[in-house]
């Protein structure tokens, strides 16, 4: 597109030049070149502009040369006929092209002001998923994320993905085909095919999945017509005989003899049991924190073994799997997005969460995206109204033309703006410069937790945690200070515990290493810290732990998992460390300030009374 750009502006200048130095008869000759050579030099700086992933000066420079032909052919239909003009109106057509410019130049700062905001955290990655398991052209697509957004919504409500369908076509797990022929002709009961199959049942709805993608049927695929199609490949012969309906596993069914049974090393739960830790004792040596570091998260061993045990049965989505479909560029960005920054692996229930929630953000997404576009269409309209206002000014001021109509109407409708002029340029000013939230966000506005379901120029609909939706208007929101969890960095969770304070040093700083060696297995968090705060009546020590996750908490589902996973930890390795905690779960202030003694002494030797009661 630049080649033609340049070699049609040089064309056009050679026939300038040969315009300016001839006759009168030759520049009517040369005229009609003239007109097609802007015309189409004005259709390729269009389609450039339109197509070329172009910045905003590159864009006002676009619309400058725009005018420049305009210039370019008055001048020349000046030179061949009779135009009158003044001074005042080469004054107008000056203003107007400054406002057009001018105008422009807001659009075009405003519209990559919003869609800009769209494209970061979460957002960007979830577009940058659809492009490479959607999108035909992805590598022009990544480049130009703008405009790939604007295609993400042109496609319409995205579709929810099948979690089902797409763990077998993306997971590690090896197909076999065993003879099941008789299983496909056989009318026995659920449970009987189920204890003949064992676990290669997994195996063959598996295999019967990746037939059902590979042929594009639905999910209910007849089975005479996939025997007519494999006739016809000998490739496909042995699997023929591995086609299971997934109807018949619909609920899962174990073999007692496919099942291993659980390892003679397991250990109990510590929580149930009777036994001594390590740290019971008063004095230790630190070979026994050696001997203790080796097995110090025992107690996790039932959840390690139960995904060790799904994954055998149906396999996990490694970034090898995910490779053989998407190349090793793009693999690690998929399985970037579909860990959902969670530290387990890929395994069919954790696929299934993290899918879930996969289609929760491509939907918020597009309503963001929704409403960033709708925003742009008003303030599109707003500008071209403002500037068709002046244009008319102009005009009618050049030609002395006023028509009593329109000079009685305009007043009806300029009047009542006054005003709100000041609340419609606050409004916009709030949701183009400083534009606090997008749809879909996660907001705090006077403590309370809400949901962005839908911004418009004057009011944003919100949902509050209870599902009650509110709809507060942007004048008022601009006034009051807002918490946006979405763009947020990595956040911290400060957990409080009372302990005994009669507990030593040392047996907090094990806690530290503890912790500290969880979080290395661990990639949900980032850091823990854990300080000795405060003597809380002589008897108890306030022990404070703030953990810092690895993500914010814009979803919801991410961040009660991992903080429920690291509170579990914690009371593991405090009655590991024999370290008597009482948590506290929130703080507790007094509203009147002027409450008597004696009550908040009551209330304290009450609080006492439980905190002893439960230690012993």
């Amino acid at each position: 597109m630049v080649l033609p750009l340049i070699l049609n502006i040089f064309g056009l200048g050679i026939v300038l030049c040969i315009f300016h130095i001839s006759s009168i008869e030759i520049k009517r000759f040369l005229f009609v070149p003239i007109v097609s050579l802007s015309t189409f030099l004005w259709f390729i700086i269009y389609r450039t502009r339109e197509n070329e992933v172009m910045n905003i000066q590159l864009k006002i420079y676009c619309r400058v040369f725009k005018f420049l032909i305009l210039y370019i052919l008055f001048y020349c239909l000046k030179q061949i006929m009779y135009i009158p003009y003044t001074t005042l109106f080469n004054v107008s057509v000056a203003l107007v092209i400054v406002l057009d410019v001018l105008r422009a130049y807001i659009f075009e700062l405003s519209k990559e002001r919003i869609l800009n905001r769209l494209i970061t955290g979460l957002f960007r990655d979830m577009l940058r998923f659809k492009i490479i398991t959607t999108f035909q052209d992805k590598k022009n697509h990544l480049q130009n994320l703008v405009g790939a957004l604007e295609k993400f919504h042109s496609l319409g409500p995205p579709v929810k993905l099948n979690a089902d369908e797409l763990f077998p076509l993306w997971s590690n797990k090896p197909v076999e085909f065993p003879d099941l022929e008789t299983a496909l002709n056989s009318s026995i009961e659920e449970n009987e095919l189920a204890s003949s199959l064992g676990r290669e049942s997994v195996r063959d709805t598996v295999s019967y999945n990746r037939a059902i993608i590979r042929h594009g049927h639905s999910s209910r695929l007849i089975k005479e017509d996939i025997m007519k199609e494999m006739r016809t490949s000998a490739r496909f012969e042995a699997e023929l005989n591995s086609l299971v309906p997934p109807e018949i596993f619909k609920f899962r069914h174990h073999d007692p003899q496919a099942i291993e049974t659980m390892p003679p090393d397991y250990p109990e739960d510590l929580a149930d049991s009777d036994e001594k830790t390590p740290m019971d004792e008063d004095e230790f040596e630190d070979t026994d924190l050696i001997r203790f570091d080796e097995s110090q998260f025992q107690w996790l061993y039932l959840e390690k073994w139960k995904q060790q045990e799904e994954e055998r049965l149906h396999g996990k989505i490694t970034v090898e799997s995910l490779s053989r479909i998407f190349g090793e560029v793009d693999a690690a960005a998929v399985y970037e997005v579909l860990s959902f920054k969670r530290s387990e692996d890929l395994i069919l229930s954790i696929f299934k969460e993290n899918i879930r929630q996969i289609n929760n953000e491509q939907e918020n997404l597009y309503n963001a995206t929704d409403s960033s576009i709708a925003l742009i269409r008003i303030i599109y309209w707003t500008c071209i109204g403002i500037e068709s206002l002046f244009v008319y000014t102009l005009i009618s001021s050049y030609l002395q033309v006023q028509p009593l109509l329109l000079k009685l109407a305009l007043p009806i409708f300029i009047v009542p703006i006054l005003p709100s002029l000041k609340s419609i340029l606050e409004a916009f000013f709030f949701l183009v410069f400083s534009h606090p939230y997008d749809a879909g966000d996660r907001v705090f506005i006077d403590g309370q937790n809400y949901i962005v379901r839908n911004i418009s120029m004057f009011s944003t609909t919100l949902i509050r945690w209870d599902g009650m939706r509110c709809s507060i208007p942007n004048n008022q929101i601009k006034d009051k200070v807002l918490i946006n969890v979405r763009r947020s960095y990595n956040q911290k969770w400060r957990i409080e515990f009372l302990i005994d304070s009669r507990t030593s040093q040392r047996r907090v700083e094990y806690l530290k290493t503890l912790l500290r060696r969880y979080l290395e297995l661990d990639g949900a968090y980032k850091s823990v810290r854990i300080d000795l705060d405060k003597v809380v009546d002589s008897s108890y020590l306030l022990l404070a732990i703030i953990v810092e996750h690895s993500s914010n908490f814009q979803n919801g589902f991410l961040m009660w998992n991992t903080h429920s996973k690291f509170i579990r930890i914690v009371n593991k390795s405090l009655y590991i460390l024999n370290i008597k905690a009482l948590p506290l779960t929130k703080r507790v202030y007094i509203k009147n300030a002027k409450q008597s003694y004696e009550e908040s002494e009551e209330n304290y030797e009450e609080f006492e009374d439980y905190f002893i009661s439960t230690f012993e």
